[in-house]
């Protein structure tokens, strides 16, 4: 699927305008993307690439772009992955909780910058996986997963797409209807990335 350059409203913290590429994976996803109802950002709590900058850029390329925008900060899953490197199950849902809040306050100081009206109704919520999911399958994937499945009846919307930085594999596979388990209709994935500054 060819990119599609989507301007910020003027970023006047940053200097100029922030532009991101917006790549949806399918045809399916280029539908949900067109509508342009609904975006669910997706913002790592233990990844660099999330940096406040970087964080009010998309929050202000995603109010620009879409009618309603969510974010989703995945730190109740992160704690399985810091269980898995060895820290005891407390620690682990201590240091995700703490750094999950750290990054959702630079989420809600990106939506108040840019004028967004009740920033802390934006952050969506992970749900648990069921028992027989967490026995079946990865922990922290399946945290996220009602989100990639159906983020248009999470957030009462027509359509949305999932916005992020990177398409990991398995999701490239489900979004290209390659898998048994497939998107609700409505849902879209794009793969964001920060356009080249024009000449």
């Amino acid at each position: 699927m060819p990119p599609t350059r989507l301007p910020t409203q003027p970023d006047h913290h940053h200097g100029g305008r922030e532009e991101f590429l917006a790549v949806p994976l399918t045809e399916h996803c280029r539908a949900a993307f067109t509508t342009r109802v609904h975006a669910c950002v997706g913002i790592s709590p233990f990844n660099s690439y999330f940096s406040a900058a970087r964080i009010a850029a998309l929050t202000h390329w995603a109010l620009a772009s879409f009618e309603q925008v969510h974010f989703f900060v995945p730190d109740t899953a992160a704690a399985h992955t810091l269980e898995a490197l060895g820290y005891s199950p407390e620690r682990a849902a201590w240091k995700a909780r703490r750094q999950g809040q750290y990054v959702r306050n630079k989420i809600v100081r990106a939506l108040i910058e840019a004028g967004a009206d009740a920033p802390e109704n934006r952050l969506l919520d992970g749900q648990a996986p069921t028992p027989e999911q967490l026995r079946l399958a990865v922990r922290y994937f399946l945290a996220e997963m009602p989100l990639f499945l159906d983020t248009p009846r999470i957030a009462n919307v027509t359509s949305s797409v999932f916005c992020y930085h990177q398409v990991p594999n398995f999701l490239d596979e489900l979004f290209h209807r390659r898998l048994t388990l497939r998107p609700a209709d409505g849902q879209g994935y794009v793969r964001l990335s920060e356009a080249p500054s024009p000449p």
